[in-house]
């Protein structure tokens, strides 16, 4: 095989757009460089030396500005090529690149060079060769250019694609004929071939041509309105339009597809009004294709019209891989997301449906974890490693990252195959147990997390946490926990995640059993090729389970789309209006009626047939249900598919729970299996136990729950798994269509649909695919199945009719007027909810207490906060729930508190539960408990338990407090609202949809309190409805009334947190309380409520003042007490005295201790006291007349004659002869250091000082205390110094000896004179000058140091003359001449003033 000719050299000139030989250049005029054989070793001396990618984009850059410029001057066609086909390259690569081309295509230069194409290059295309050629390098480019999706999408560039177009069209349309005429002339001569882009080597064609030119006009039309009537458009369209009529329409090619819909549109536009044959021409009497311009690389993998996006984007769901490749997570092309019109899907029927929940499902699962993903390897690349273990966010994801992951086993485990153990260092090496306790606390790399690895070479491997996975050694895996290993396997230690104090180890599985990922994984593991870093990322709260089997049962659907009821879900011809729903199949046997005799409380006999219609009211008559509802179980029983819209209140659960009931009842007759019923949230769990349990007491026993969040005990022993031919779904209205649909078996004939598109939508993660974002509503993946088949998107799509129920029993009718005004006009209320009681200790029941404080992070200005918090509504909602239970008519949970923001929720917690007992949802629990992990988890060390962790509970008192998203489904007598949002540029965040504000104000019962600034919240056109009604009824202000249960007048009016406790401290006004004790005392707290004050009638629980006389049980004394001291009890001490001055237990002449100590009125543990150590005797049997008691300071207390003994009293004191033994004169003088220790109270050595009896004896032995420390210090201090003296002479003499200088200030005596002054400092100081330099720098400090220590070691200082010092001086104030304090002088310490004299005296 010969060798390939060589490429040609580029040519210079043409580079720079002046080559003037054009096809007969010698050079290559093709500027792109060749690209690398993917197939070689290794790279050649030119791949190293080539730029990187972002380099060569810029480089192309700066060469089409170039370009651009010399279209001033240049007309050559070969500038003009390159101009457009460059363009066109830019467009596709970078961002900001593309806006820039597209800014400056749009300037004069750029439109000089549109220009030049229409007057100049087209004129001189003569020839069809030509024609082809400038097709090819021009018209193509451009027209490709101007329909990118990036240009025509881009908000930013609006203006510029405008003007660029109506340039392309010219004055009178001049420039568009001359374009369009050439490009038509040019279609007519091409072949018919699908082939999408004509290069040179490619023939051109026709379709292609076509399908541009109607995308062309297609926005052309929408630049310009004045096109709708310009003759040269229409007859341009008309023209297209006729060649490709003569097309054909059997095709079911792209182009084709894509084409008709270009036309259909722009016919639309044109008001033609012909419907165009198609290869999908809709029936006859069936509504249209909605008209809708779409770009043709929105369409999947090989319908693109730039191909593939990457090796993951397929056509068809069944190939795509749920979580992203490595080619996906580097793409930088958007993905295709089918929007909601039904007629833009690349799919007919349900597999376009399924297609589109599934796109959309998986952008707003996994997409949030590619965009992560894609975020880090930049970070990676950019900016090396991260901080290790580091949280970050990206949008609402966070992740944790842990660098210096490293393969260290593998093995392949029965369940889940390969179990790859990695290790990485240790975020905390502290000790292991507090390792331990980090790990628990934090929740981080629990089994089930999803997480990745990433090496620096951008390759991904998605995996999850094993079971086998462990905080410590010796713990037993959960993989462990359910099988039958043996226990002393079991108990082995494995590496574990605390055990090792340098290392934590982690087992991982694949999160997706394919091929390429063993492999990578095994390459990995095997050291496989060079050496790169890795790192470990996780995703808390992201559990791949929660979404990749809902993923796998769409593509599972997709392959064989058996769903039932397709005609009403996902028509490929649907009809327009409302359509009329079949039976259910099964009850259109022969002889089939449902018996209605179960639901009638008269036994009457009630039957339905799809032959036998029943009356509503006849139902309503013999039933307990009302005359909605009785409409609503008889449609639901007559259609195949029902729905049933429930309102707040209106009793969705009841409803259902009847359905069931008929369902049950009829179940032998219908041969119907198994019945059921699905529900989704949290919040409604509570609904869906109430069902069952209403259920088990109409004697239903064949139930089988699913699901493990049941608080029902009576439901504990119903088990799971199902199949169903009847379905029954609640709160339909807020699960995902992609969970309804996954849920329709094939053999389900019968599907009930209850909830309310009107309260809350599917909760989603990705913002930019909400209905309530604007960029978002053409996907609306929220809008649930029950509101697309009741409101669908398009006004002229088919509609399925649904049953409303209008009685609401929840609301004080004040309160359900808010709703009723604006969102169910035909709401009506019910039951006794007129006469509910008025809100205790409120003025109002519905009020909102309007206030200006701003929100946390607007009063902080911190924009990299992103929780919302509000401080002042905290305060607020916690004194008003304070004073609400202050009440004490309010039982457990009939107190909630709401509030949008999860940061909030925290906030009050903490706050509250200080005060009350909270209860908290299952939901809400989890997201508390997650967001205190994540704090955890940034500490260095963690709690032994987190602070703040919030705890179910279950007990009588308490308050409810949820989010509003946690909430539905909810009731409460009294609800308090603190919407947070408070801020000057009135942003109020999620509460601007209808749905969550539907949600809120319906779950109040007697009475409702929102706590806002309205101000940031009346621009919503609900908001400012509801603001409206509440201001007509005065029902809104800055200051809230708060009503005395007993004294109703004067008002008091409250408007900060500190007012409650001012005006209404408990829970009533500031007058006395009018009423009697059980004691007959007037009650002396301030006003308060029945309720409290009946729980007061218990003496010990109040103070009541009134001075009563009791006599004390015992010593019998009569005390005079407040009347709520219970004298009886053992731990009243008696506070009479106890008779005369000597029945004091001291000795006379000493303090009296406490009265506690009376040995007659004191408590047992007084009495029991030890007290004499020799006889061993305790207090009680002291006779205290003989042998008194000496009382320290410190609490304890022994007998005088065992305290004289440990004193050693008779050393100092001559004694009486008498059995007193009193000390009656001293028995010699005081001598220095004659005492070896300062005595203290034998039982826990505390001082003696304030005993009179012992001073003489302390204070000698505190004073030779001190005079041995002062020996001590002196003796210490002068080694020091006399050590730092030998060091400094070493030192000098050593130094050489400096050469003196001449000082300024020295008078000059003559050549080497100098002068000395006296005093030995003042000479150093001389001679330190006359050196000139730090030499003596060190002596002269030490010097100083030296003769502060000779002041402080004189005999003045010292303790012995120091107390005489002040004795002498307290003896002349007093003027006495006794009391001279003498001691031995000798004692004084001269060693210490000698030894630095010395010091001093040296050379």
């Amino acid at each position: 095989m010969s060798n390939p000719r060589p490429p040609r050299q580029p040519c210079w000139d043409f580079s720079r757009g002046r080559c003037k030989f054009g096809a007969r250049c010698k050079f290559s005029h093709d500027l792109t460089p060749p690209a690398k054989n993917e197939f070689t070793g290794s790279s050649t001396v030119r791949d190293r030396q080539r730029p990187s990618p972002s380099g060569r984009r810029e480089d192309k850059l700066q060469e089409w500005k170039q370009v651009l410029r010399q279209g001033r001057y240049s007309t050559n066609r070969a500038t003009s090529d390159r101009f457009f086909q460059l363009a066109l390259e830019l467009v596709g690569g970078d961002l900001s690149e593309c806006q820039e081309v597209v800014k400056l295509l749009s300037g004069e230069d750029g439109l000089n060079h549109i220009r030049l194409l229409a007057e100049k290059h087209v004129p001189s295309a003569v020839d069809n060769h030509s024609k082809q050629d400038l097709w090819t390098k021009q018209m193509q480019p451009l027209f490709t250019l101007i329909t990118h999706q990036r240009v025509v999408d881009s908000a930013v560039l609006e203006q510029q694609v405008a003007a660029i177009y109506n340039f392309i069209q010219g004055v009178a349309s001049r420039r568009m004929k001359i374009i369009f005429d050439f490009v038509i002339g040019l279609a007519h001569s091409a072949s018919v071939t699908n082939t999408l882009v004509t290069t040179a080597s490619s023939p051109i064609s026709k379709l292609a041509i076509v399908e541009i030119c109607l995308a062309v006009l297609s926005k052309m039309v929408d630049c310009n309105t004045t096109n709708i009537i310009d003759q040269t458009f229409r007859a341009v369209t008309q023209q297209v339009s006729s060649i490709l009529k003569g097309m054909g329409t059997t095709s079911s090619d792209y182009l084709l597809l894509q084409s008709h819909k270009w036309l259909r549109y722009i016919n639309c536009r044109l008001g033609v009004g012909d419907e165009l044959a198609s290869p999908q021409a809709p029936a006859t009497g069936t509504i249209r294709s909605r008209a809708k311009f779409t770009l043709p690389k929105n369409l999947p993998g090989h319908l693109s019209a730039s191909g593939r996006r990457h090796d993951n984007d397929h056509a068809n769901i069944a190939d795509i891989s749920i979580l992203p490749t490595h080619q996906e997570v580097k793409s930088d092309r958007a993905e295709y997301l089918p929007s909601n019109d039904p007629s833009s899907f690349h799919l007919p029927g349900i597999r376009g449906r399924l297609d589109r929940e599934f796109r959309l499902l998986r952008e707003d699962t996994v997409g949030q974890l590619r965009d992560a993903v894609r975020d880090l390897l930049e970070m990676i690349r950019s900016r090396g490693q991260a901080q290790q273990s580091r949280p970050r966010e990206r949008q609402n994801l966070f992740t944790y990252i842990y660098e210096d992951v490293k393969p260290v086993g593998a093995s392949f485990e029965q369940v889940h195959g390969l179990d790859l153990c990695v290790m990485f260092p240790q975020p905390r090496s502290n000790t292991r147990l507090k390792r331990r306790e980090w790990w628990t606390q934090s929740k981080r790399l629990q089994p089930g997390a999803l997480v990745c690895i990433i090496n620096e070479d951008g390759s991904v491997i998605f995996c999850v946490v094993a079971e086998t996975t462990t905080i410590t050694g010796d713990q037993k895996s959960k993989e462990y926990q359910h099988t039958n290993i043996p226990e002393e396997k079991s108990k082995e230690k494995r590496p574990s995640l605390a055990e090792d104090e340098e290392f934590a180890y982690v087992h991982l599985n694949l999160a997706e059993l394919k091929e390429d990922s063993m492999q990578q994984a095994l390459r990995w593991y095997q050291h496989v090729g060079p050496q790169r870093r890795a790192c470990l990322v996780e995703f808390p709260g992201v559990l791949l389970a929660a979404f990749q089997h809902t993923l796998e049962a769409l593509q599972m659907m997709s392959r064989t789309p058996d769903v039932p009821f397709i005609d009403l879900l996902a028509p490929v011809t649907p009809t327009a209006g409302i359509v009329k729903i079949p039976p259910p199949q099964y009850t259109t046997k022969a002889d089939f009626y449902f018996d209605l005799q179960c639901l009638a409380k008269d036994n009457t006999n009630l039957r339905l047939s799809p032959t036998q219609h029943l009356d509503p009211r006849t139902l309503t008559k013999h039933s307990t249900l009302d005359k909605t509802q009785s409409s609503a179980l008889l449609d639901s029983l007559s259609r195949s598919l029902a729905l049933i819209q429930g309102p707040p209140g209106t009793g969705k659960s009841y409803t259902g729970e009847k359905i069931i009931k008929v369902l049950l009842a009829n179940k032998l007759k219908g041969n119907l299996g198994p019945i059921l019923c699905v529900c989704y949230k949290y919040q409604t769990n509570h609904a869906l136990d109430q069902l069952l349990e209403h259920l088990l007491d109409d004697g239903v026993k064949q139930i089988i729950r699913i699901g493990s969040r049941s608080k029902s005990e009576r439901l504990e022993s119903v088990n799971l798994r199902a199949v169903a031919r009847s379905a029954t779904r609640e709160e339909a209205g807020e699960v995902l269509e992609a969970h309804n649909l996954t849920a329709l078996l094939p053999s389900i004939e019968h599907c009930i649909l209850i909830g309310d598109h009107l309260q809350l939508r599917p909760q989603i993660q990705n913002y930019d695919l909400s209905s309530a974002n604007p960029r978002g509503i053409h996907y609306s993946l929220d809008v649930s199945l029950f509101e697309r088949l009741v409101r669908p998107p398009q006004d002229e799509s088919q509609r399925l009719p649904f049953s409303t129920l209008d009685t609401q029993r929840r609301m004080h009718p004040s309160i359900s007027e808010l709703i009723r005004q604006t969102l169910y006009p035909s709401l009506i209320n019910g039951g006794d909810v007129a006469t509910y009681p008025e809100v205790l200790g409120m003025k109002k029941r519905l009020f909102w207490l309007q206030h200006s404080m701003p929100e946390d992070r607007e009063q902080q200005q911190d924009p990299t906060s992103n929780s919302h918090t509000n401080s002042f509504e905290v305060d607020m909602t916690v004194a008003l729930v304070q004073h609400l239970v202050r009440q004490g008519a309010y039982g457990p949970d009939d107190i909630a508190v709401i509030t949008p923001y999860l940061g909030q929720l925290h906030r009050l917690h903490r706050v509250m539960q200080a005060s009350f007992q909270i209860s908290v949802g299952d939901k809400d629990l989890e997201e508390l408990s997650a967001l205190d992990a994540s704090k955890v988890g940034q500490q260095d060390e963690s709690p032994a338990r987190a602070a703040n962790t919030p705890v179910r509970t279950t007990l009588l008192k308490s308050v409810r407090l949820a989010t509003v998203d946690n909430f539905q489904g909810e009731e409460a007598k009294v609800v308090v609202i603190s919407l947070v949002r408070s801020n000057q540029q009135r942003r109020c965040g999620f509460l601007n949809t209808p749905n969550r504000i539907n949600v809120l104000l319906s779950r109040a019962k007697h009475g409702m309190y929102i706590i806002s600034n309205s101000d940031t919240y009346e621009h919503i056109q609900m908001w400012a409805d509801v603001i409206t009604m509440l201001r007509d009824k005065d029902n809104i202000g800055p200051t809230l009334e708060l009503q005395c249960p007993r004294h109703p007048y004067p008002p008091i009016e409250v408007s900060t947190p500190d007012h409650f406790l001012q005006f209404s401290p408990e829970g009533g006004c500031l007058q006395h309380c009018d009423q009697r004790l059980s004691c007959g005392h007037a009650c002396i707290n301030r006003c308060h409520s029945q309720v409290l004050h009946n729980a007061s009638q218990d003496l010990s629980s109040i103070t009541c003042k009134e001075l009563v006389v009791k006599t004390v049980p015992g010593c019998n004394h009569a005390v005079k007490v407040q009347c709520n001291v219970d004298v009886t009890t053992s731990n009243y001490t008696c506070i009479s005295p106890c008779g005369d001055p000597q029945s004091c237990p001291s000795l006379c002449g000493e303090a009296c201790p406490d009265p506690k100590y009376c040995q007659i009125c004191g408590d047992d543990a007084i009495k029991s006291t030890m007290v004499d150590f020799i006889m061993g005797m305790q207090y009680h049997e002291i006779d205290l007349d003989e042998d008194p008691c000496i009382f320290p300071d410190c609490g304890h207390f022994i007998t005088k004659t065992n305290m004289d003994g440990i004193m050693d009293l008779k050393a100092h004191y001559e004694m009486s002869a008498d059995f007193d033994s009193c000390p009656v004169a001293l028995s010699s003088s005081s001598t220095p250091f004659s005492m070896d220790e300062v005595k203290t109270c034998p039982s826990c050595r505390g001082s003696l000082r304030n005993i009179a009896r012992y001073g003489r004896i302390i204070r000698r032995a505190t004073l030779d205390e001190a005079t041995k420390k002062f020996i001590s210090w002196s003796h210490n201090a002068f080694l020091k110094l006399a050590d730092r003296l030998v060091g400094e002479q070493a030192r000098l003499e050593k130094e050489p000896a400096p050469a003196a200088t001449t000082q300024q200030h020295q008078p000059q005596t003559g050549p080497g004179t100098l002068l000395l002054s006296r005093g030995r400092r003042q000479q150093l100081n001389k001679i330190s000058d006359w050196v000139g330099n730090s030499r003596y720098k060190n002596v002269l400090r030490l010097w100083g140091e030296i003769s502060t220590f000779i002041g402080q070691v004189r005999k003045e200082e010292q303790p012995l003359q120091r107390v005489a010092d002040h004795v002498r001086h307290a003896t002349t104030q007093r003027k006495t001449t006794t009391g001279a304090f003498a001691f031995d002088e000798s004692a004084l310490q001269v060693k210490g003033v000698l030894q630095a004299s010395a010091l001093l005296l040296r050379p």
